[in-house]
């Protein structure tokens, strides 16, 4: 059964916890065609060992735009304008287990959420992550042929923490 959809909002962390067999939540957001997304899935705090939370993103009037797994995602141009449905459950529809959900947008910049920041050359750039599945963007300007050298650190004492970059 599915349980009422709730309205996501740009960097918004959603927690829940699929509490019966074949239990199905749902999130909802609007997107505008061409939008590029990102959709963060992660469990945490498992019910039944054999948790494992996965998903499907439905369009506008339903149909399965693409399956979602365990790890971040960006859903590349959104075909159509109109409200989105992100349904989460179990994999195998009879574990229960919690689970933490987030939607950003990568395009158009003018929609992203959380930390953003322009690069030049040879700067150094610091910053954190304060939420759990938080990301922050960071952008630069090269020509076409242009070679690239980007360093992640992560800092000294930061256990736990698992820094990753995708360009």
């Amino acid at each position: 059964a599915a349980h009422a959809q709730t309205p996501l909002s740009c960097g918004q962390l959603a927690v829940g916890t699929i509490l019966a067999a074949g239990e199905r939540d749902q999130f909802t957001f609007f997107g505008e065609e061409g939008d590029v997304v990102n959709i963060v899935i992660a469990e945490g705090g498992d019910i039944d060992p054999l948790f494992l939370v996965v998903g499907r993103l439905l369009q506008p009037g339903g149909s399965l735009l693409t399956t979602l797994g365990q790890a971040t995602q960006n859903i590349d141009r959104l075909p159509t304008t109109g409200t989105y449905t992100v349904e989460l459950f179990d994999n195998i529809g009879t574990n229960r287990g919690n689970y933490a959900l987030r939607l950003g947008w990568v395009l158009p910049l003018s929609k992203q959420c959380g930390d953003r920041a322009t690069v030049r050359c040879g700067e150094v750039v610091n910053g954190s992550i304060a939420t759990p599945l938080e990301r922050d963007f960071y952008s630069f300007s090269g020509q076409q042929g242009d070679a690239l050298t980007l360093e992640l650190v992560q800092p000294v004492g930061q256990n736990g923490l698992t820094v990753g970059v995708r360009l």
